[in-house]
């Protein structure tokens, strides 16, 4: 079933807080009043009502001038004061009267939609608003609380979704799968009172594991809302790890896992790509100096041939004038190889993945404002839910081959053939991805209900043993364990 095609729901027990009587305990906050304010932490994770809000007093100082010196004036009669009473709860029954049914929510801070209680929240793949607009403002809003994180973002969820229900059919995550795993992969991490801890860490190819663990320490300290305990692993080679403690990068369609926000989203330096932000600004200034149109209308692609799939767009593209398919020689990289935002001067570019994994480069290419062609996809990224090739939907946002790149031929004509589908296309892969679920607002979104979704599966408490340092040593060290002014 296609992305398109699923009806996620947002009424999962796992998303948002629960009540405040549900609350276990609880933790001390600076508020703006005098008095200090209590947020509950959750031990549950279902749908409820808002807590903690806000409440504003109008206060002022003094008489009005136009008041003073005037006399006090004379009591109004017995006979007054009930007409008056009488007529306040005669106005009070027709506000009722007109009110029936009617639900008062606090407003917003997102502008352009009325929020909604998640028991009575149902969205379908046909009511997602694929292309919603969203302001920059909310786009780069970190501290999003959970409710305006389902309504602004809601495909974020089934990956969430598929991963809280495997891990259900296993009985749940217990502490001697995070002690198994820890052993294995790459680092594993405690979420304990707000704050993130390294219990193990052996280093993972490339800078993969720290721009993670940055990312999720980024969520974390952003969050307006309590984070949940949690304990877990991440294993960050190319393909997750099957196992319901280790959270990893993609996984096999066949396969369910946990999935972690790519580490590309911080920046990948190996490969030369600098931070995510310092990429769409390239981009953008790219797409400045033309519209889609203008662009050179050739299918774009560099790398290295890993796989059937890079083989076969070389070998069935090699005569075409629409072509530019080259290898990259990272022997002589200055010669050879491509940034990604040059990728934006071509009106359709290419996407691959590896020998037997996925590849981090799709995020980059629905960035370009380019028409992104692919093979049918075998890995599942976070992201993906939001992918939509179906040809006959005006939100389509990638153009799929058939037959792997065995039909490219094909697919090129009749894109070549469409200019204006084709543009639809990458306009649309802009307004889903770059404008919402790339947003900083979309990730920090996704972190915070994978968190959730991963408490609520938890058999065990994470706790204080001795063996956990603080993300912001771990940070500058690297390492759990260094001599002093070594």
């Amino acid at each position: 079933m296609s992305a398109l095609e699923s009806k996620p729901s947002l009424d999962d027990s796992y998303m948002l807080p629960a009540s405040e009587s549900e609350a276990s305990t609880s933790i001390q906050i600076e508020p703006t009043s005098a008095e200090p304010q209590k947020l509950p932490i959750r031990s549950s994770f279902e749908y409820g009502e808002e807590v903690a809000e806000d409440e504003g007093l109008l206060s002022g100082k003094g008489m009005p001038p136009w008041l003073a010196g005037q006399k006090r004036a004379r009591l109004p009669s017995v006979a007054v004061i009930a007409s008056a009473i009488l007529g306040a709860i005669l106005l009070l029954l027709l506000i009722l009267a007109l009110t029936a049914g009617y639900r008062f929510e606090r407003p917003s801070r997102l502008r352009g939609y009325n929020p909604t209680s998640g028991n009575d929240l149902k969205l379908s793949g046909e009511d997602l608003g694929w292309n919603i607009s969203l302001s920059d403002e909310i786009l780069a809003q970190r501290s999003m609380k959970e409710r305006e994180c389902l309504m602004a973002f809601p495909l974020n969820l089934p990956e969430i979704k598929q991963a809280v229900e495997w891990t259900k059919s296993l009985g749940g995550v217990t502490l001697s799968d995070v002690e198994h795993s820890g052993e294995i992969w790459h680092a594993r991490l405690m979420i304990k009172d707000g704050r993130l801890f390294v219990k193990r860490f052996r280093p993972a190819y490339q800078s993969r594991c720290q721009a993670v663990m940055a990312a999720i320490h980024d969520a974390i300290i952003t969050s307006l809302e309590p984070v949940p305990d949690i304990e877990f692993v991440i294993g960050l080679d190319d393909t997750a790890p099957f196992e319901p403690a280790t959270w990893g990068l993609a996984r096999r369609l066949d396969l369910p896992a946990w999935l972690v926000i790519d580490y590309g989203f911080n920046a990948w330096p190996e490969p030369m790509i600098k931070g995510w932000h310092t990429f769409l600004a390239d981009v953008k200034s790219v797409n400045a100096q033309m519209t889609w149109r203008q662009k050179a209308k050739k299918l774009f692609w560099r790398g290295v041939y890993l796989s059937e799939y890079r083989e076969q767009l070389r070998d069935h593209t090699v005569n075409e004038s629409w072509a530019d398919i080259a290898a990259v020689d990272w022997g002589r990289p200055e010669e050879t190889r491509v940034s990604m935002s040059h990728h934006s001067r071509f009106a359709y570019v290419a996407a691959t993945e590896g020998g037997d994994a996925y590849s981090g480069r799709l995020k980059y290419l629905l960035s370009t404002q380019s028409t992104v062609v692919s093979h049918p996809l075998r890995w599942q990224q976070h992201f993906h839910p939001a992918l939509n090739g179906n040809e006959s939907s005006p939100d389509q946002n990638i153009a799929y081959t058939k037959d792997g790149y065995n039909d490219i031929v094909e697919t090129m004509k009749k894109l070549m053939s469409d200019p204006v589908r084709s543009e639809m296309i990458a306009k649309n892969a802009e307004k889903v991805f770059t404008r919402r679920y790339f947003s900083d607002a979309a990730r920090s979104c996704y972190w915070r209900s994978a968190f959730r979704g991963y408490r609520s599966v938890m058999t065990f408490e994470p706790a204080y043993d001795g063996s956990e340092v603080d993300y912001e040593s771990f940070m500058l060290m690297n390492e759990l364990e260094w001599r002093p002014h070594k």
